[in-house]
């Protein structure tokens, strides 16, 4: 996992945001349009695809847990065995029926090694 102080510039409407990494919390695609939600409670409506975001930020500890919702592992609270996991701010995202293999190997097993270190 590669360093989450690095900055991003996030295309928005009319601007560029740039924000830490560590600072996003997660990501929800809408067709074409991605909300980034950020940690001090604002959200980007940026332009750019999911997908591109996912390619971009799977390497700093991002995981695409679903076709629509991409999160930062590091502000994961809890994972609910019925499949979703309780992000930093509350909010909860699913974890689809096939992700949830690679979400267990992925994370939860990473951090149960970290935990016993």
């Amino acid at each position: 996992m590669e360093n989450q102080e690095f900055r991003i510039a996030i295309p928005a409407s009319n601007s560029f945001d740039f924000v830490r990494i560590s600072e996003i919390i997660r990501c929800e695609g809408m067709q074409n349009y991605t909300k980034v939600f950020l940690m001090n409670g604002k959200i980007v409506v940026s332009s750019v695809s999911l997908g591109t975001f996912s390619r971009t930020l799977c390497s700093y500890g991002f995981f695409h847990c679903h076709k629509s919702h991409l999160i930062n592992c590091s502000q994961i609270q809890k994972y609910l065995k019925v499949g979703e996991v309780e992000m930093s701010d509350g909010t909860t995202v699913p974890v689809s029926r096939r992700r949830k293999e690679i979400f267990q190997e992925c994370v939860i097993d990473k951090m149960d090694l970290l935990a016993n270190h």
